[in-house]
C-alpha cells in the first residue's frame, strides 16, 4: 500500500518504488497527487493513467471500486483520497477482484471541488484575470454537477 506518497519524489525513484511494491504483493492499495493538486514537496504530479500504465506494464490490471464509495462517505474522507486512490492487481488477486468487479483501462481523473478551489487560489492571484473558457474547461473535470455551478458563478464573476 502506498498512498499519495510517490508525488513526493522524482519519476526516476517513482519506477523504484514500484518495482519494489510490485516485488512484494499481488494487490496494491494506491494514490498519488494529480497535476496541480496542491501539497508540500510535490515534484512528481500525474494523471492516472500514468500511474496505469506504469502497473500495466508490470502485468497489473486497474481496479476503481473504492473511489464511488468514499465519495458516497465524503464527509468522513479526505478529498485527496476521493480523487486518486486506486487498486492495482494482477494474478491470482485480479481474478478474485474480476468476479466482483470490472477492470479499468482509464480511470476518470477528476479534481474534488475543494481541492480544485486551492489549486486555482494557490496559482492565480487576484489580479490575474482567468478566462470563462478556461474555467469551463477544468471545471469538467469536476464530477458532480452542483459542484461545477458553483466554481463557475465563484470564479467567473470573481475574476
Amino acid at each position: 500500500m502506498t498512498l499519495e506518497c510517490l508525488e513526493h519524489i522524482s519519476e526516476k525513484k517513482t519506477h523504484k518504488a514500484i518495482d519494489l511494491l510490485t516485488s512484494i504483493s499481488d494487490i496494491i492499495l494506491f494514490s498519488a497527487a494529480i497535476p496541480y493538486q496542491v501539497g508540500t514537496n510535490h515534484i512528481n504530479c500525474q494523471p492516472l493513467q500514468y500511474w496505469v500504465d506504469i502497473f500495466a506494464s508490470k502485468g497489473y490490471q486497474c481496479f476503481d471500486f473504492i473511489r464511488p464509495e468514499l465519495i458516497k462517505n465524503s464527509l468522513n474522507v479526505c478529498p485527496w483520497y476521493m480523487q486518486n486512490i486506486l487498486v492495482f492487481a494482477k494474478g491470482e488477486k485480479a481474478l478474485i477482484l474480476e468476479n466482483k468487479v470490472n477492470p479499468v483501462k482509464n480511470p476518470v481523473m477528476f479534481y474534488h471541488s475543494s481541492l480544485f478551489e486551492s489549486a486555482l487560489k494557490s496559482k492565480y492571484d487576484k489580479h490575474y484575470t482567468l478566462k470563462k473558457s478556461f474555467i469551463n474547461l477544468v471545471c469538467c473535470f469536476i464530477p458532480i454537477k452542483y459542484y461545477r455551478k458553483n466554481i463557475r458563478n465563484k470564479y467567473i464573476k470573481q475574476y
